[in-house]
């Protein structure tokens, strides 16, 4: 996506010019990122709740119980 926002998608301009292409190429990069940064929030809180479940599993087990091989 950075390759797209350099020209010749998105030419050089003035600072107060901001040229329509280059607008929606900005906004499809930070629908990207916000999608990738919620999907990434999202497996973060599940894998906590998954370890959490198994590690609660682990230490409910008798110690006495031989691990399995």
């Amino acid at each position: 996506m950075q390759e797209a926002l350099q020209p010749p998608q998105c030419p050089e301009h003035g600072a107060d010019v901001v040229l329509p292409a280059c607008t929606e190429l900005d906004r499809v990069a930070d629908d990207a990122t916000y999608w990738a940064l919620g999907i990434g929030a999202l497996a973060a809180v599940m894998l906590f709740f998954l370890l959490r479940r198994t590690m609660a599993r682990l230490l409910a087990q008798d110690p006495g119980q031989a691990a399995p091989d």
